[in-house]
């Protein structure tokens, strides 16, 4: 995953994020590795700029967690170069954090959590500041129906799309202002990745495994596949427009989700007027 904050990239990629900018004195470009993952890995995460030479990537703990421990987020300071946890859940709340969504005109933060129980969904950060950060208050919580991996505002609503292996997943929007949520499409299945360029949303849904009853090792060459779902799409999401476009599909190879991959289609980038994707599983 690849994203650009001024003409500076970061990307993550395995158990890390690094940092690419280029040297003002040589003009060459340099990069940095700034953040490590030790314990746990991270789905997603959101730049903020502060100033014009200051950045904020806010993420947090992405792990399997099935007893439902507590789960951490953190805010990585470039003035400083150091990471610092801002806030986290208590024990018996959620599995993980999919995405952090900054929305810096109320002053607070969106966290989309995963993946199942009473308190599963969309919670909020308030911010006093840069530094200090409230502990999560829920907003939309307990259905799967505001389980999401990734979310965009515009104007004053949140689109995502739904990432549910055991309920029915949708495109939404969340009004903001009333907190009702709008279906603007049915998916054929749950939606983990995606990439926003200008007005247009990409997303792709995926094929992955119905939800299993326990952690045998067979679950790994299961192909029992949530919604009976073999085939993984690819779409496009006009928000100026609220227009959905189907742009491809493809069939999950042969090969065990558990082995491969979900099926899907994930971006690593922006150069110009073309993304780049490549197919997983």
């Amino acid at each position: 995953m690849v994203k650009k904050s001024n003409n500076d990239l970061f990307i993550l990629s395995n158990r890390e994020i690094k940092w690419l900018y280029k040297n003002n004195n040589s003009n060459n470009w340099i990069i940095k590795t700034i953040i490590t993952f030790n314990q746990c890995k991270c789905l997603d995460f959101s730049v903020v700029r502060y100033n014009e030479n200051k950045f904020i990537i806010y993420f947090g703990e992405y792990k399997r967690n099935d007893l439902m421990g507590p789960v951490k987020l953190f805010a990585y300071y470039s003035d400083k170069n150091t990471t610092i946890e801002i806030s986290n859940f208590d024990k018996n709340f959620i599995n993980h954090i999919h995405s952090i969504i900054p929305d810096l005109q109320r002053k607070q933060l969106f966290i989309l959590t995963g993946d199942f129980g009473e308190r599963v969904g969309i919670y909020i950060i308030k911010m006093e500041d840069y530094f200090n950060y409230s502990k999560p208050i829920p907003y939309k919580v307990g259905s799967q129906i505001y389980r999401a991996a990734w979310g965009y505002l515009y104007n004053d609503e949140l689109i995502y799309a739904t990432d549910s292996q055991i309920d029915e997943n949708y495109l939404i929007a969340l009004d903001i202002k009333n907190k009702s949520i709008s279906k603007l499409a049915i998916l054929e299945s749950s939606s983990i990745y995606s990439f926003k360029s200008n007005y247009n949303i990409y997303f792709s849904t995926v094929v992955e495994p119905k939800k299993f009853k326990n952690r045998s090792v067979f679950n790994y060459f299961s192909k029992n596949y949530a919604f009976n779902m073999n085939y993984y799409y690819l779409y496009n999401f006009d928000l100026s427009k609220k227009s959905l476009i189907k742009i491809q599909s493809k069939k999950k190879s042969f090969i065990p989700a558990g082995i491969s991959g979900f099926g899907t289609y994930k971006f690593c980038g922006q150069c110009d007027n073309f993304f780049y994707i490549r197919e997983q599983g």
